[in-house]
């Protein structure tokens, strides 16, 4: 039996920020062996990893899917960011300074 992957606390507040200065959101957290969303913002994608700050570090620290993702793709010379903020979230978009 496959569970649906949970979203951390912060998710929706972390899209609503994309989407407030622009960005195209793509929520892919419940496929298999992906990051939590693709951003497309000023003609680059973006891959993030969301981490809720309110949890513990412990529960925080990426799981060996993620690790193999986020190191697939940077290899591949792609964007990967992990995040806990919004501001995090343009500051890695290029949104704010």
């Amino acid at each position: 039996m496959t569970r649906a992957r949970r979203t951390d606390g912060n998710h929706a507040a972390i899209i609503r920020g994309a989407l407030d200065v622009g960005a195209a959101v793509l929520d892919i957290h419940a496929l298999a062996g992906t990051l939590d969303i693709l951003i497309g913002f000023r003609s680059v994608l973006y891959l993030i990893e969301i981490k809720d700050p309110a949890r513990p570090k412990s529960a925080r620290a990426l799981t060996a899917a993620e690790t193999a993702t986020i190191d697939r793709f940077r290899l591949a010379g792609c964007p990967v960011h992990v995040i806990e903020t919004v501001e995090q979230l343009w500051r890695v978009i290029g949104a704010i300074d």
